[in-house]
């Protein structure tokens, strides 16, 4: 991991790297701390960084010729970069810095999944609290810079994991229903969605709100939107799995992981119906497992019974 900026131009009210002067770190410092890594061994650097496109811009406009540096340096030693976050209007605004960089560093071969604060649907709530965030667009465009950008990163090996912030300070149901429509307008890209409770981060404007809270906060739609997202999740997590398991190089051992994944997936979805019918009953019931106490046995069971499931399938066809 080496860290190549610091602090974030964009001034979301929610988030504390904002309180910090944005700026990045010079290139010649980074490269010999990517550098220090080679010599440790390793072949694969992550760039710590609120917005990775944001190397060595002045405000939130691409500087190309610094970003261009960067990989060019970067390659110089062998490695490959990712950044760890990414914004969506970035991409979109600097669709083409991104696609030189995925070209550099051949995501289409080895995709990248960074973190992309997607947040809400909510324009009404992004101009609130993050009217920085689509710049240099407006918060009326947050809905499609979400689609577009999410769109540019997938035709680019990257396959963003987005967090979402639900329970914001005066969250209405039309803001909800706002989220649940770019959930839907999601629908078939690449992505995975990561539904948060608002947290009073410390040292952020709002760190004197309240937290949100699952019984005090959530409704009727906030459920439907947490399905909605583990649908999507799952959707993806199946098309992802492949890709995924190319990271585990043992034949074997991605075999058993792939088989592991796709038995999680499936209990997740034989229970995500029960989000809207009893989130509270199924959280209790989760709430009494113990996860340490299944031992090889249990594992074997569910296995066999995994198969034999698929084995009726295909005899019913």
């Amino acid at each position: 991991m080496v860290q190549i900026t610091r602090g974030c131009p964009r001034r979301c009210q929610f988030c504390n790297p904002t309180m910090f002067n944005f700026r990045s770190m010079p290139l010649d410092v980074v490269l010999a701390e990517a550098e220090v890594n080679v010599r440790g061994g390793f072949r694969e650097i992550g760039l710590i960084t609120e917005d990775g496109l944001l190397y060595g811009a002045r405000g939130v406009r691409i500087n190309r010729r610094a970003l261009r540096s960067l990989a060019d340096g970067l390659r110089s030693l062998g490695v490959k970069a990712g950044f760890c976050h990414l914004s969506f209007a970035s991409v979109v605004d600097g669709r083409d810095a991104l696609e030189d960089w995925a070209h550099a560093f051949y995501y289409d071969v080895e995709p990248e999944f960074p973190q992309v604060g997607l947040e809400t649907g909510s324009p009404r709530l992004i101009k609130r609290y993050m009217a920085g965030k689509p710049r240099p667009w407006r918060p009326e465009d947050w809905p499609w810079l979400v689609v577009e950008g999410t769109g540019i990163m997938n035709d680019n090996g990257l396959f963003p994991c987005n967090t979402m912030i639900l329970g914001l300070p005066g969250e209405t149901e039309e803001d909800i229903v706002s989220t649940m429509e770019l959930v839907e307008d999601l629908r078939g890209y690449g992505c995975w969605l990561f539904p948060l409770l608002f947290v009073p981060m410390g040292r952020s404007m709002l760190e004197r709100e309240r937290f949100a809270y699952l019984k005090e906060t959530f409704g009727p739609l906030h459920w439907e939107l947490l399905s909605m997202c583990f649908d999507h999740d799952l959707a993806f997590s199946r098309k992802a799995l492949g890709m995924l398991a190319r990271y585990v190089k043992n034949p074997m051992a991605r075999k058993l992981a792939i088989s592991f994944v796709s038995m999680g997936m499936e209990a997740v979805e034989a229970v995500s119906d029960r989000l809207i019918r009893d989130p509270y009953g199924l959280i209790m019931q989760a709430s009494r497992l113990n996860l340490f106490s299944a031992g090889l046995r249990d594992l074997l069971s569910l296995a066999f019974r995994r198969l034999r499931l698929r084995v009726q399938a295909v005899q019913a066809r």
